[in-house]
């Protein structure tokens, strides 16, 4: 999926990483399913708070400008050029973020 990974990998790097000023990981990786593709990106980072996760799991729903355009886009285009059943999951804690994105291809019709 062009350009769904490189706002998520960055906002690891400058809000997970980067504010714990220690050296971190962030893990990609991906499989193929039936019907689709699943990739999680996990880093270890200060994660999310509670109020700051609950907003940016509710933006994969609606619309919502308070998540960041990275991440809006993200969700966007996940709905745009995938099919009605692909989700972006997010996922954080003081361990760091997961996110998983399972992303099937629209079927010709």
């Amino acid at each position: 999926p062009q350009m769904l990974l490189q706002p998520i990998v960055e906002n690891a790097i400058f809000h997970g990483i980067v504010p714990t000023d220690r050296e971190g990981i962030i893990k990609i990786s991906g499989r193929k399913m039936d019907d689709g593709v699943e990739i999680v990106i996990h880093d270890n980072g200060r994660g999310m708070e509670k109020e700051r996760l609950s907003q940016v799991q509710q933006a994969a729903f609606t619309p919502n400008t308070s998540v960041g355009i990275g991440l809006l886009h993200v969700f966007e285009s996940v709905n745009l050029y995938f099919e009605s059943d692909s989700t972006v999951k997010v996922e954080s804690s003081t361990s760091g973020t997961i996110v998983e994105l399972i992303v099937k291809p629209k079927k010709l019709r």
